[in-house]
């Protein structure tokens, strides 16, 4: 006769232990439920009467002009907007920026409305999050993806995180 191998002999126990604690847990009775009344306190009714404050979400701030200097705050977002051709290969593409500072949330466009006519500017918005206080830059180049050329524009944004 075979001995029973240990190793299956202590998954049975602990598959019988786990099943007997779940029946244990589950009964009839009325699961508990929150205090109906705050415990007496010396705060005036309309405190105890209070509602919690919201969170609210972290702001955004935008940016199109590279000329005029950004002011954010640790948390929010702040989108880069640049007119980009939507018809063409060219596109904006980050060059460089302050990764102790700014975090690369992504890039999106605004839609194209039917009145949009094809060479014409459609905003790319380029999104970051800024992490820590402190004076950081975005620099840009506006050209192909995959090569770079002498006639690309370049940008820099600078921004100041508080």
């Amino acid at each position: 006769m075979r001995p029973f191998p240990v190793t299956a002999l202590a998954a049975a126990a602990a598959t019988f232990l786990l099943l007997l604690g779940a029946v244990s847990c589950s009964s009839t009775s009325t699961p508990p439920t929150a205090p109906s009344a705050a415990p007496a306190t010396s705060a005036p009714a309309s405190a105890a009467t209070a509602k919690p404050r919201s969170v609210a979400a972290p702001s955004t701030v935008y940016a199109n002009d590279p000329a005029k200097p950004v002011a954010a705050k640790v948390g929010e977002t702040i989108a880069l907007r640049v007119d980009t051709d939507a018809s063409s290969s060219d596109g904006w593409q980050i060059v460089s920026y302050d990764q102790d500072k700014l975090y690369n949330v992504g890039a999106t466009y605004d839609q194209p409305t039917a009145s949009t006519v094809p060479g014409h500017p459609v905003t790319q918005n380029l999104l970051f999050r800024a992490t820590a206080p402190g004076n950081a830059t975005v620099v840009l180049r506006y050209g192909q993806s995959d090569t770079t050329s002498a006639s690309d524009t370049k940008v820099t944004f600078t921004i100041t995180v508080s």
